[in-house]
């Protein structure tokens, strides 16, 4: 385990949920609960897609990048619309789902672009914001200076919220500068158990390892979801329970939040 990794928007936003996960997917750790987040995959790919139809209307073919262009191409404004450009720079990469070129400052024309993400649920969340900012962050690594705003187009009516980065972005670069000691510490972040729980791959090996140790204040979080004071030491719920819950759960969120 060495300081080098690379942070991904998935190590990056699983530690805004839960430390120990961005810790095991650094470790390239495969959790055996893969039913919600391979669910929860596919609710978004199925979003992104009229997303990005969208916005390629709103360019013609020839504004159109496939990628991240060359640097230059990049900086003159050339293209309106990349898609699904890669950033790669010293510990960090973003797989952005979309960059929009816009105008900013007064006088001769200054191109910024604007980080796009696509979230299914119609309400947002701060998760959501910073995940974007993530995707900010590494562009200002790569071009120098960051953008002023990002997009995230959510919910059914396909809304378009403008984001505000300064503090985002500010916030996302402690939060990279946090990660990136705790990957170079010899010890592995406390195990704590908390409400992403149920939708994590690794939600049996961490509740495996709480029971094992005995430790009720790692699983408070679980018994008050539950109603419960204490938690059965021999019995817990299938997968498929387990995976029917989270399921309720989110199409609760989405429900009310429509």
């Amino acid at each position: 385990m060495g300081p080098q990794a690379i942070i991904t928007n998935a190590v990056f936003n699983a530690f805004l949920k839960c430390k120990m996960k961005a810790h095991l997917l650094l470790d390239g750790a495969e959790g055996v609960d893969a039913d919600v987040p391979r669910w929860q995959q596919g609710l978004t790919s199925a979003f992104e897609q009229p997303a990005l139809q969208r916005l390629r209307s709103r360019a013609s073919s020839g504004q159109i990048f496939e990628g991240l262009p060359p640097l230059r191409a990049l900086e003159s404004g050339r293209y309106h619309l990349l898609i699904n450009p890669v950033i790669s720079v010293p510990g960090l990469r973003a797989d952005v789902q979309a960059l929009e070129r816009m105008t900013v400052g007064r006088g001769a024309p200054q191109y910024a672009f604007c980080p796009i993400r696509f979230v299914p649920n119609a309400k947002l969340t701060r998760l959501d914001k910073l995940a974007v900012a993530f995707d900010a962050l590494a562009l200002s690594r790569l071009l120098g200076w960051s953008p002023p705003v990002a997009k995230i187009i959510h919910g059914p009516e396909y809304t378009t919220t403008t984001v505000h980065l300064p503090k985002l972005v500010e916030e996302a670069r402690s939060l990279v500068a946090e990660l990136t000691a705790q990957r170079a510490s010899a010890a592995p972040p406390p195990l704590i158990l908390n409400k992403h729980c149920p939708a994590c791959e690794f939600q049996t090996r961490c509740r495996q390892i709480a029971t094992e140790k005995d430790d009720l204040s790692l699983i408070t979080t679980i018994n008050e979801r539950n109603g419960q004071n204490r938690m059965p030491r021999a019995s817990s719920p299938s997968r498929n329970s387990r995976t029917r819950t989270a399921r309720a759960g989110v199409r609760r969120t989405l429900r009310h939040s429509g």
